[in-house]
């Protein structure tokens, strides 16, 4: 495990651990790195160390929810996780650019991009960090 793990705040009820969108908030711990990348393989470690599950079974719990988000955008539809944003699928249409270095004209093809929209507790809890760190 990396120095920047993630924690989960204490003081909570046994119950609270089983549901995250009102329970547990995870931190970096690490000030020399506070914008760093929490990854898979840290989702994995904190399911091993919090939910005392193997790593298999954590690695497998982490890339089944990664794999359902997927299929189900795949499959058009959106993805809402209470608490924390809606992914939803947005088509874009074909349209003219232009390369930036030769100033060439392309044409963009049309295309399906995901976006994400934060819920209002993701949003109030990121300003609270904001304004708790500077």
């Amino acid at each position: 495990m990396t120095s920047a793990t993630l924690q989960k705040s204490g003081g909570l009820h046994p119950a609270q651990e089983l549901y995250p969108a009102t329970g547990p908030v995870f931190v970096l711990e690490d000030p020399a790195t506070p914008r760093r990348t929490v990854t898979k393989q840290d989702l994995t470690d904190h399911l091993v160390s919090s939910m005392r599950l193997s790593g298999k079974e954590s690695k497998a719990l982490v890339e089944l929810f990664f794999d359902t988000m997927r299929s189900t955008l795949a499959a058009g539809e959106d993805v809402k996780l209470s608490g924390f944003g809606n992914f939803t699928l947005r088509e874009k249409r074909a349209r003219p650019g232009r390369n930036p270095r030769t100033a060439e004209m392309v044409q963009i093809s049309a295309r399906r991009v995901v976006t994400f929209r934060a819920s209002q507790k993701l949003r109030e809890a990121c300003l609270a960090g904001v304004e708790k760190h500077g």
